[in-house]
């Protein structure tokens, strides 16, 4: 479907890439979310080779 050609393409960008930058939000990190699945992709697809920034304070994270 063509509504779904994003999440392909974003996928895609993680499977290939050779780094992940993941930027952790109140918002990226809600459940559920999309953010929440593209970290589960990278941890899954790099092994857990993921870098993490915080945005927000830890508590509201």
């Amino acid at each position: 479907m063509p509504e779904d050609d994003w999440r392909l393409a974003i996928t895609d960008g993680i499977v290939g890439s050779h780094r992940v930058v993941s930027f952790l939000s109140k918002h990226s990190t809600r459940d559920p979310g999309v953010c929440r699945d593209e970290i589960a992709i990278a941890i899954g697809v790099k092994g857990g080779n993921i870098q993490t920034i915080l945005v927000e304070s830890e508590q509201e994270v």
